[in-house]
């Protein structure tokens, strides 16, 4: 069998044919590899009227062949974007990956008024921007419209014309009755306070048992403790009607002789304020919180026999 003979010529146009084809293939390949490999923008439906206060929502699917990733500071900032728009903080959902990498951004929109001669609103669109090292590119997200509608037409119902505002006529007899109650309040008010007063008056050591009963015996600190023994002397004083001593219980008792069943309680606390207050603090009597609230209980259970 013969085999065909090729000339220097002929193989040099098979060359020819086959770089011509190489470099076809590689501006194929460069043109596959793309920053964008797929995006998809799902506008809100332009058939459904909004109203005042309802939200919709556009839903970006960006897909980018790697290394190209997404500039998160160049979504949409969030605020009011024109007098009827109000575009809430954009979502963004991303997944990263060796083969390429996706987004999926969700910007929410309100709509915070409406123009009745500006019903057919525009939604504007958004620049957003992709990089790669100093590479640098923009993609735009295409604008939309909507559709709004009033909550009422105006031709639905009957407005009623406008009317002057009803003059207001005084009747001089509300004045004197809200007046009297004026004056009511402020006497009842008034004889209250005054009985409060003259109650702690007359019953000082009761006056004193609400003070430091303010506080939970249980909660008290020397604070406390020292504060409800003073109280107790200034019942006494009120009771005497000067500062009492201890030398001069003698005749405090024999004025008073429904406090001659506590004569030795109240000589053991006045015993026991000496030493806490004026000596070392220390003293043959023991008075604890629990029993000093229960000596000035019992104290005002007398004053009022």
């Amino acid at each position: 069998m013969k085999l065909p003979v090729i000339s220097i010529s002929n193989c040099a146009i098979l060359l020819a044919l086959f770089g011509i084809l190489g470099m076809s293939l590689c501006a194929i390949d460069a043109s596959a590899q793309s920053p964008i490999r797929n995006l998809v923008v799902e506008q809100p439906s332009s058939a459904k009227p909004y109203l005042i206060g309802d939200k919709f929502t556009r839903i970006v699917t960006l897909q980018l062949n790697p290394p190209y990733e997404l500039q998160r500071e160049s979504l949409p900032k969030a605020g009011r974007l024109i007098p009827w728009l109000h575009l809430e903080p954009p979502a963004i959902d991303s997944k990263i990956s060796s083969k390429g990498n996706e987004y999926r951004i969700v910007l929410r929109y309100q709509i915070t008024n409406i123009d009745t001669d500006h019903l057919d609103v525009g939604v504007a669109g958004h620049k957003i921007k992709i990089q790669q090292a100093d590479e640098e590119l923009n993609i735009l997200i295409p604008a939309t419209r909507i559709n709004a509608e009033m909550l009422t037409k105006s031709d639905t119902f009957d407005i009623r014309p406008d009317a002057r505002p009803q003059t207001f006529r005084f009747d001089s007899r509300n004045l004197n009755v809200a007046a009297g109650v004026l004056l009511t309040s402020i006497l009842a008010l008034l004889l209250l306070w005054l009985a409060q007063r003259y109650y702690r008056e007359r019953h000082p050591f009761a006056d004193t048992y609400r003070q430091i009963c303010k506080v939970p015996v249980g909660e008290w600190g020397e604070q406390d403790f020292r504060r409800a023994l003073q109280g107790t002397h200034r019942a006494f004083n009120r009771t005497a009607g000067k500062t009492l001593f201890k030398h001069d219980l003698a005749q405090f008792v024999a004025e008073r002789p429904s406090f001659g069943v506590m004569r030795q309680q109240i000589m053991n606390y006045f015993e026991f304020s000496r030493h806490y207050f004026f000596l070392d603090g220390k003293s043959d009597v023991g008075l604890t919180p629990d029993q000093l609230l229960q000596f000035v209980q019992q104290c005002s259970e007398i004053e009022q026999q």
